[in-house]
């Protein structure tokens, strides 16, 4: 990856192509360069997880209608009847890694069942 923003000065995100310009890594300071090497290396990996989380953020609020409450960085939280919790949950943790597949690979989810984030960290199912 460091080759490729050597060579174009920037770094794209895989799957929407967004770019972001890596200058820092020409920067006389040392230490400047080896931040922006650092960018440059988990740019694209950080920058497709969060376009992953908003492309299924979007799909289950438009086209499913998810009960979504919270969203802190690559978690979502629901909230939804306690006698739906269990159905609900099996239902996302199978359809979650269908919504997007990038160069063979789907993306695994875990789920959890809580009255709190708390305990639904501590309840996976």
């Amino acid at each position: 990856m460091t080759e490729i923003a050597k060579r174009d000065r920037k770094v794209s995100i895989p799957f929407t192509n967004r770019t972001r310009r890596i200058d820092a890594m020409y920067a006389e300071g040392w230490r400047i360069q080896q931040e922006g090497i650092k960018e440059a290396i988990n740019l694209p990996v950080q920058g497709l997880e969060a376009e992953v989380v908003k492309i299924g953020m979007i799909n289950l609020h438009y086209k499913h209608s998810a009960p979504m409450i919270l969203q802190v960085h690559d978690e979502l939280l629901f909230e939804v009847d306690e006698k739906d919790a269990l159905e609900f949950a099996h239902w996302l943790k199978e359809y979650i890694p269908t919504i997007i597949k990038f160069g063979g690979m789907q993306f695994p989810v875990e789920v959890g069942i809580g009255q709190n984030w708390f305990e639904a960290m501590n309840n996976k199912i």
